[in-house]
């Protein structure tokens, strides 16, 4: 329920601590002749179980199968990964990362594009069996996120790589890249590389502050668009007290709601 419900970037201690319990406890499985597999199933029975909260009939057959999915019986837990379309994972006592299933080398977490925490896309990724994945930031500035993504994959066994998404160029000619630096098991070696290339990323550092205040006069740019043009349309018609009435989108809102001054779409 942690690394599902607290997406604040400041708690991300929490999630891992989080995340290390529910590793600890899902290795542990009643037989073991399946370890990862079991842990694997399990966790994505309990992801399940609170998706569907409000269906209580739903969530009381999926803990009925988490139980039974707790003894690690091979053929109960192959049944699983069949039924809910996911791959067998070979047991041979090694991490994902060394068994090169599968990756994805672009994905956003909540500080770019995308709605969940690095603990949880990570969670995600065990469930599915991928060894390698690549968060991609606008900017290193972060560490506490960049921290939490490399670390979350040290738990799981997931190699994490962190990808800086950049565009350079005028309107209309602009390039978009993505410079992916050297793979660390830990978040502390990620940030020594920086800290001992700092000459030479400097300017790079600097590029990115530059396009992440450019995102934010796009999207500030966005909402007066939509304010000056698609509002009035949305409310014709509706007098102010109507609840069928909307208000200007504020740009004070969207700061609210922008994590470390890093505005996405």
């Amino acid at each position: 329920i942690i690394i599902t419900n607290l997406h604040d970037p400041e708690l991300y201690e929490i999630r891992l601590q989080a995340l290390r319990t529910l590793m600890e406890q899902s290795m542990h499985a009643k037989t073991v002749t399946m370890p990862i597999n079991t842990a694997r199933v399990q966790i994505f029975l309990i992801k399940e179980a609170i998706k569907a909260q409000g269906d209580r009939r739903r969530q009381m057959e999926l803990v009925a199968d988490f139980g039974h999915a707790s003894f690690g019986n091979e053929a109960l837990i192959r049944k699983f990964l069949k039924d809910y379309g996911l791959i067998e994972v070979p047991e041979e006592g090694k991490a994902l990362k060394t068994l090169d299933l599968g990756w994805d080398d672009h994905v956003h977490d909540s500080l770019t594009e995308g709605r969940k925490t690095p603990t949880r896309i990570l969670v995600d990724a065990f469930v599915k069996g991928i060894s390698r994945i690549t968060l991609v930031y606008n900017s290193i500035s972060e560490e506490r996120m960049i921290s939490e993504a490399i670390t979350a994959g040290e738990i799981l066994g997931i190699s994490v790589e962190v990808g800086l998404e950049f565009s350079v160029g005028l309107s209309g000619t602009r390039r978009h890249y993505l410079y992916a630096p050297p793979a660390f098991r830990r978040s502390n070696e990620f940030f020594s590389f920086l800290k001992e290339h700092e000459d030479v990323i400097a300017q790079l550092r600097d590029g990115l502050q530059q396009n992440i205040e450019h995102r934010y006069h796009s999207i500030v740019s966005v909402i007066k668009q939509f304010n000056e043009m698609h509002l009035p349309k949305i409310n014709e018609g509706f007098a102010e007290d109507s609840p069928c009435w909307f208000s200007p989108v504020a740009e004070s809102e969207l700061k609210k709601i922008v994590a470390y001054g890093q505005p996405s779409r």
